[in-house]
This record gives structure tokens, C-alpha cells and sequence, in this order.
């Protein structure tokens, strides 16, 4: 269950993401899970979109939208134009930098900044 924790936040028992231009911050604890969100432009809804480890090089991705893993899986709602990645089982060295990214076929891929910080369980 979601409830709004200000203007720009949405908070829930898990995690907590706030928003600030181009840049996502998400807070988790470890051992549950964690939804990454990421707003993308009309247009795109048909573009693969993916999470990679900052600097997001071709081996620094790990997941696309078309791919679900273990640990990683993926929801693109087209209508609301949000790409979802859920990373399950946090641990302590998942936190760290990273970008979710809209591949525009032979033009410069749109980036999104993502801050994920994990702290210890309750």
C-alpha cells in the first residue's frame, strides 16, 4: 500500500523513492526487495529500456526489459510510460549508483541517475 509522504516522494514499508531533476533516489533494507521506477518520454514506449551499474557500459548492464532474472525483474507500463525494475533480496553491497536507460536505436541512449541506498533490516 502506497501513501504520499510529500510532493515529491511516495513512501511505503519497504522503501522510500524521491525525485529530484534527473536523479532517483531509492532507500531499502536488506533482505527485501526494492521497485526502481523510471519515467520516460512519449515516443519510447516501443524502445527496450534497462538498469545498468554506473558507468553503464554494454557490460555494466544487467537487466533489459525484455529479461527477468533471479534478482532482477522487469514491468514496463507503456500507458503510464514507467519502466519498473525489482531487485529481490537486497543486500548491503547492492547499494551504490546506477542508471536506467531508454535505447533510442543509433542515437545517444536517455539516461536516468539512480542513488540506491541500503540499510540494515528491522
Amino acid at each position: 500500500v502506497m501513501q504520499r509522504c510529500g510532493a515529491s516522494r511516495s513512501c511505503s514499508a519497504v522503501c522510500c523513492v524521491s525525485r529530484a531533476a534527473g536523479l532517483i533516489h531509492v532507500f531499502g533494507y536488506k533482505g527485501r526487495n526494492v521497485n526502481v521506477s523510471c519515467r520516460y518520454d512519449e515516443g519510447y514506449e516501443s524502445n527496450e529500456k534497462y538498469m545498468c551499474n554506473d558507468p553503464c557500459g554494454n557490460k555494466d548492464v544487467f537487466t533489459r526489459s525484455q529479461n527477468n532474472q533471479n534478482k532482477y525483474s522487469t514491468y514496463d507500463n507503456k500507458t503510464s510510460r514507467i519502466f519498473t525494475v525489482t531487485i529481490s533480496d537486497l543486500r548491503l553491497d547492492d547499494a551504490g549508483k546506477y542508471k536506467c536507460g531508454v535505447n533510442r536505436k543509433g542515437r545517444k541512449d536517455l539516461l536516468t541517475e539512480v542513488k540506491l541506498e541500503v540499510k540494515e533490516g528491522k
